[in-house]
């Protein structure tokens, strides 16, 4: 990789960083359903509830995965037994699924809000918190409608407060930077070992194809007998041993010929590399 292309890289890396970026779960924004004009608040209600419900069961998945229940306590398989039993029961209701727009029947998903199991038992405060809407919900589902468009209003923001508040978060601003450096410079080694490589093996097969047109071998000739000389070079693993060695392998075709002696081409006229630089 050329130097402008990682002075480029570098520069978008800290264009990003001034954006202030997080990692979030996508889920915790499919909670807010968007919606259509001639909806009531009632439904967006239910719609609310419905996506409420189906983002704490998926955080209950993630935090208590089926490998793990022997290492549960007693609270804690209690609890997960209700929401199984609490699953079974709805199986075949679309109501567990996310519903991004709002359209649900209200008075199905007011059921299961208040049948929801309370996951107090188990002590995580993330999902306490989650459930803490649910209940509230529920209430207001029978209040009057002017009402409970002030309270859509409020439990939106309310929520937006939790994802800045970090609860939700996959990783932190710090965390997120150091993952990006990490990323971008496993990246930019990645491309500079495959530009290298190009070159190295362009290199290689320079020396075949300069070495047949000596011989005096027409362009074409020369070109293919220098590219089947290379393949012989570098023979792809045939045993697991060799599969599992550290060692990487040039394409073989016309294309990747063409491309390797390109790159090897390049780099020779420019005043950056040597020959000796390129042998190495």
């Amino acid at each position: 990789m050329t130097a402008e292309k990682s002075n480029q890289y570098y520069a978008k890396l800290q264009d990003i960083y001034e954006q202030t970026p997080v990692l979030i779960d996508i889920h915790s924004l499919l909670v807010t359903p968007s919606g259509i004009s001639n909806d009531s608040p009632r439904r967006l209600l239910a719609a609310w509830g419905q996506n409420l419900i189906s983002f704490l069961l998926l955080e209950i998945t993630r935090k208590y995965p089926v490998l793990n229940m022997d290492m549960l306590s007693g609270k804690e398989n209690e609890y997960l037994q209700k929401v199984s039993s609490f699953i079974e029961s709805h199986i075949d209701s679309k109501s567990l699924f996310f519903n991004p727009h709002g359209l649900v029947d209200d008075s199905l998903v007011n059921e299961k809000l208040k049948e929801f199991p309370n996951p107090a038992p188990t002590g995580d405060e993330e999902l306490i918190m989650i459930y803490q809407f649910i209940p509230r919900i529920a209430s207001a589902i029978s209040l009057p409608e002017t009402v409970q468009w002030r309270f859509l209003y409020q439990l939106s923001v309310e929520w937006q407060q939790q994802l800045v508040l970090g609860k939700f978060l996959l990783f932190p601003r710090q965390a997120t930077r150091e993952l990006l450096e990490t990323f971008m410079k496993g990246y930019q080694n990645k491309r500079q070992r495959h530009h290298w490589n190009a070159i190295r093996w362009g290199a290689e097969y320079n020396r075949y194809y300069q070495s047949y047109l000596a011989q005096g071998y027409t362009d074409m000739a020369a070109r293919g007998k220098a590219r089947r000389q290379f393949v012989t070079s570098h023979p792809y693993p045939k045993t697991a041993a060799e599969l599992l060695e550290d060692q990487e392998y040039p394409g073989t075709t016309a294309a990747a010929m063409r491309r390797y002696h390109t790159a090897f081409l390049a780099a020779k006229s420019s005043s950056d590399v040597t020959e000796e630089l390129i042998r190495k």
